[in-house]
């Protein structure tokens, strides 16, 4: 009887292993989830293309992405995406990856949407960046462009890691604007995140370099910067 009771429960395992691994195959398949993704979401905006998507609990990854709305057009080569959901029960963002490449936001036909403009003063950094939960981002990889209303563009570049609590981390940027041949700023330096438990902060700091070419200055301006924002004692 008790050899007979095994027998089934190895068949009943089976076939549920059996299940579990063909929903996985349906869930998690690409062309599945593109098929059902793109109608959801394209009625929403303007125009839609998409080549290649595939998403889990624990990652997001997007290719060839074209989407336009409001006026605003997005292109995107790759978006990758990789967290750990289980860190949320511990109060932390745990991000392992998230790369975006060769995005490009173009913001000159942008119309935005009809609002009363916010009347609540801000809170401070620190209370701004203390939503309850602390980041860990292990690896991180941003190249984008935005074309501005009128005339000009910015270039954003996001590289680093190391961030998590109780251990502090940077993220190294720089920010290129240009508004005219002969009106140029860029920016580079590094954020720096010292981080408690809980999204609360020790430290911020934030350094770089600032060079300027701009109509009228007879040369190229250069200066260093670095600050640092904590909370008072007590």
């Amino acid at each position: 009887m008790r050899r007979r009771l095994w027998r089934w429960l190895r068949y009943a395992f089976a076939a549920l292993l059996l299940v579990l691994v063909g929903a996985s195959v349906l869930v998690f398949n690409p062309e599945r989830q593109k098929a059902w993704l793109v109608p959801q979401v394209q009625p929403l905006v303007e125009d839609l293309a998409l080549e290649y998507v595939f998403i889990t609990p624990w990652s997001v990854e997007l290719r060839g992405l074209s989407v336009k709305a409001q006026g605003a057009a997005v292109k995107l080569s790759r978006f990758d995406l990789g967290f750990n959901p289980l860190a949320l029960l511990w109060d932390t963002l745990s991000i392992s990856r998230l790369t975006l490449a060769e995005a490009k936001v173009d913001l000159k036909a942008f119309v935005a949407p009809p609002g009363a403009p916010s009347t609540a003063p801000f809170p401070g950094v620190l209370t701004a960046f203390d939503q309850g939960y602390a980041l860990a981002l292990a690896n991180v990889a941003v190249d984008a462009e935005v074309l501005l209303p009128e005339t000009g563009e910015v270039r954003v570049g996001l590289s680093g890691g190391g961030v998590r609590p109780h251990f502090p981390g940077s993220i190294d940027y720089s920010l290129q604007l240009a508004l005219a041949p002969d009106r140029r700023v860029a920016v580079t330096g590094a954020l720096m995140l010292d981080q408690l438990t809980a999204g609360a902060l020790r430290k911020l700091g934030l350094s770089g370099k600032v060079d300027v070419q701009w109509t009228g200055l007879p040369a190229a301006e250069q200066a260093e910067f670095a600050l640092e924002v904590a909370p008072q004692e007590g």
